[in-house]
This record gives C-alpha cells, structure tokens and sequence, in this order.
C-alpha cells in the first residue's frame, strides 16, 4: 500500500507587503526549516483576521510544516481552519484523514476520505486512497471497490499502480491469492519503485508456498525503503542470503 497527500508537494505562491516576510518563511519552508516556519506562521496570525487572504496562505505553510514534523494532532486543528475556509479543497481532507490515521483515529479517517470522494468522484488520488484507507481497516470489499472505480477512470501510471496494489493488498487480506497476484504483478510494471508492492507479493507467496520467490522480493522491498516491514521476514526466509 502507499498513499500519498497532496498538500506535502503543493507549491504555494508567495504574497508580499503584508506584515511579516513571506518570502522567508518559504524559504524556510523549502530547506526544512519547519520549527522556524511554525512560529513565524503563529505570530503572523495573531495579527491579521481570517478575511485577509495572507491568512489562508501561513496556514498552509504551518500544516505543511506541523505534518513534516510528524505533529499530527496540531496539523489536524490547522486543516479544520483550513476546511472551514474552503469546503472543497480535497487535498485538505485527503491531509486530515491521512493525520487522523497517524493518531490512530481510523474513523475520522476514513470519513474525512470519504468525504473528499463526495466532492469528487472522480478524483483518481482519493479513490486510491480510500481504497487505501479501507484495506487498512480490513474492510477489504469496500477497498476493492474504490481500487476498480478508480482504475475505470484510466490513470496515470503511477496512481494506476497504486490502484492495483491497493487492490491486490485487499484480495490477500481475502484469501484470493490469484487475483492478489495479478494484480500486484500488473502493479509493479506500471510503479516498479513501491516497496510495498514488493512486500505484499512476498506475502502472497509466503501463502501459496512458493517461498523461492520470497527472498528476492523483500530484498527489493527493502532496496526500495521497506526496512522495517520487510526485516522480521528477512530473518526468517532468507538466513542464507
């Protein structure tokens, strides 16, 4: 599985000649500074109220930093502001369900999720991920279905490989190894650097019994950044290797 938010790769314009320097805080923004870009958000937004179009604008900039830091519950009060000013901007819950997920909170997760779907059925990022989001709450028919709604709608390489692994993840958690394979072999030619999609054919095969093929897909796996799911397995497959 992989999901992706959008916010964290939005590009936001700058403003200028309002009250503080917003060319700093993006640059700070942009080398990582995300500590310095929170107080400085902060203190711009005590000074101006939420008609000015500068304020839409540091809160993106402090969400943005608040989710980088790993700082979920405060990102998930940001992106309220943030639905509260615009109801149908998705990356905002597409973003708060994704922080939601991080505290643990599965069902704000998901309705946040679907949620966005409301807003645009026919956006292929949230049909990926509530199909996501589903699989991870091992509602796995209901994951199927947003996977093939958005595969009908004939994405981008990447996304349809998401859609497929997301899918394929889903018909394993089913026991339906076939159709888990299929689809996760179909993923890796259309995304060939998704760790998971690595990880969960090894899983299929560690059910089927074919662990010859094991060995090579978690080392890919792990290649690819899938350390921490991939070593337990790793131990216990491939000892020789």
């Amino acid at each position: 599985m992989y999901k992706i938010i959008p916010f964290l790769f939005l590009i936001i314009s700058s403003c200028t000649g309002q009250i503080l320097d917003i060319n700093q805080i993006k640059n700070d923004y942009s080398k990582g500074n995300y500590n310095e870009v929170i107080k400085s958000c902060s203190i711009g937004l005590t000074k101006i109220d939420k008609s000015d179009t500068l304020f839409k604008t540091l809160i993106k900039y402090r969400v943005g930093s608040y989710m980088r830091l790993t700082n979920y519950k405060s990102a998930i009060e940001d992106y309220k502001i943030l639905i509260e000013i615009d109801k149908n901007e998705i990356s905002n819950y597409t973003g708060i369900s994704y922080a939601y997920w991080e505290v643990g909170d599965t069902i704000n997760g998901l309705n946040y999720s679907e949620k966005a779907f409301l807003i645009n059925p026919k956006d292929t990022l949230t049909l990926s991920n509530l199909s996501y989001d589903f699989s991870l709450a091992k509602k796995f028919n209901k994951s199927i279905e947003y996977a093939t709604k958005g595969l009908e709608l004939n994405p981008d390489k990447k996304l349809k490989g998401l859609l497929l692994n997301n899918r394929g993840f889903s018909y394993l958690g089913l026991k339906q190894y076939d159709m888990a394979l299929k689809d996760i072999n179909e993923s890796i030619s259309f995304f060939p650097d998704n760790s998971f999609a690595y990880y969960y054919r090894a899983l299929v095969n560690i059910e089927i019994g074919k662990i010859e093929f094991v060995c090579d897909d978690l080392f890919k796996s792990k290649q690819l950044g899938g350390n921490n799911m991939t070593d337990s397995l790793i131990g216990k497959y491939c000892k020789k290797k």
